[in-house]
């Protein structure tokens, strides 16, 4: 993904030129809920985080800093998907 937010500076010093910063990818997430009641009592129901399992990169870099070295790390925190049964009393 091309869109990036920055996150914050690093602190400049040997080899790291002033306006360095650290940079993530915009990360949208697709979640869906649904609920479906059975009766008056029972209700199924699903919960689905980060259904497309999108992945978020971090990168570093400053005004000199060469295209191929900006890349840091990818992070997947996978998708989470959760199904249940609810009753009541």
């Amino acid at each position: 993904m091309s869109a990036t937010a920055r996150l914050g500076p690093v602190a400049a010093g040997r080899s790291i030129a002033p306006g360095t910063y650290n940079w993530s990818s915009k990360r949208v997430v697709a979640d869906l809920n649904a609920d479906y009641r059975l009766t008056a009592r029972l209700t199924v129901f699903a919960n689905l985080n980060n259904v497309f399992n999108d992945p978020v990169d971090n990168k570093v870099y400053g005004p000199a800093t060469p295209a191929e070295a900006r890349f840091r790390q990818r992070q997947n925190y996978g998708s989470l998907w959760t199904f249940g049964l609810r009753g009541a009393l």
